[in-house]
């Protein structure tokens, strides 16, 4: 005679009155994304979520927050609330913030709410304040 249920199988009272929680129904959240640097992407990467890339990008990148990390590259236009670039971007970035750190290497326009430009950063463009 077997008395154990299976682990999968909560049992309920039959007058239960509990209803489902809150959490239940609430979308996922979401994370931040990382393309690595062993890969490299040709097309286009659009999320309203969070974004790192380590890897290769030939093609637009839009996203909530961008990063690009010092092994980063994109080779495409870039559009993100806020934008930092350690790694290499040939294209046109727009973003409230825009921060290009000391490795960064930006060849492209840049339009900006606020810009930060660390020494060592090397850019080649225009910028423009929206």
């Amino acid at each position: 005679m077997n008395t154990l249920a299976p682990a999968s199988r909560p049992s309920a009272a039959p007058n239960s009155t509990s209803t489902p929680s809150a959490a239940s129904h609430e979308p996922p959240k979401k994370g931040v994304s990382i393309i690595s640097s062993d890969i490299e992407i040709s097309g286009n990467v659009e999320t309203s979520g969070d974004v790192h890339i380590h890897g290769r990008i030939d093609g637009d990148v839009k996203a909530g927050n961008l990063t690009v990390g010092e092994e980063g590259r994109i080779l495409g236009e870039v559009a993100a609330t806020e934008i930092v670039v350690n790694g290499s971007v040939n294209g046109k970035l727009v973003g409230d913030v825009v921060e290009l750190r000391p490795s960064a290497r930006v060849e492209g326009d840049i339009v900006h709410s606020t810009l930060e430009v660390q020494r060592g950063a090397a850019f080649e463009g225009s910028v423009k304040r929206r």
